[in-house]
């Protein structure tokens, strides 16, 4: 890719697609973790990768920073693991309906966000595990948002703010862990 004049900006980004691709096919079970990051970084003189990435010990501890004996722990690890475990962003999170998930197939559609299209993902067992674990505790509502409001503003769909807001708590959890 170099030879064929990409720049080093580019390339790094073709290879974080690489990567994340290599991550999902270690998902599905059909490749090692190790494969994912032996892809290499584009020297950008001096400037660090752009796709910077936790690595599993940092999402292991991520993930259990969660109290799962509370209703908005169980939602907070539920939206954290689609994130960290399928790459989702934010606003696909807040997005998803509980007819998003096939249980059935172990698949999980997710709607189209930052101008692109949907897709279908296989849904892993442990993250599966996680959205059952919080879906039998989700407050009734009249929508189909599969992540809503808990405690205060019951029932209504979640925000990317509260998703944020989540993710930056349990990082302040982990820190204090250290």
């Amino acid at each position: 890719l170099r030879r064929d004049g990409y720049s080093p900006r580019s390339l790094n980004l073709e290879l974080c697609i690489l990567r994340q691709f290599l991550r999902f096919v270690h998902l599905r079970g059909q490749c090692p973790l190790l494969l994912a990051d032996a892809v290499p970084t584009f020297s950008e003189r001096g400037r660090a990768p752009r796709c910077d990435v936790a690595n599993d010990e940092e999402r292991r501890r991520l993930l259990a920073s969660f109290d799962r004996r509370t209703a908005i722990g169980r939602r907070d690890r539920a939206m954290t693991m689609c994130m960290a475990e399928l790459g989702l962003r934010r606003i696909e999170v807040a997005r998803l309906c509980l007819s998003s998930i096939d249980w059935q197939r172990a698949a999980l559609t997710v709607p189209a966000a930052k101008g692109g299209r949907g897709r279908v993902l296989p849904l892993p067992s442990h993250v599966a595990a996680a959205l059952r674990d919080y879906a039998r505790i989700r407050p009734p509502t009249d929508h189909d948002f599969l992540f809503v409001g808990i405690g205060t503003l019951p029932g209504r769909a979640v925000t990317t703010a509260t998703i944020s807001a989540a993710i930056w708590r349990a990082c302040q959890r982990c820190h204090r862990k250290q």
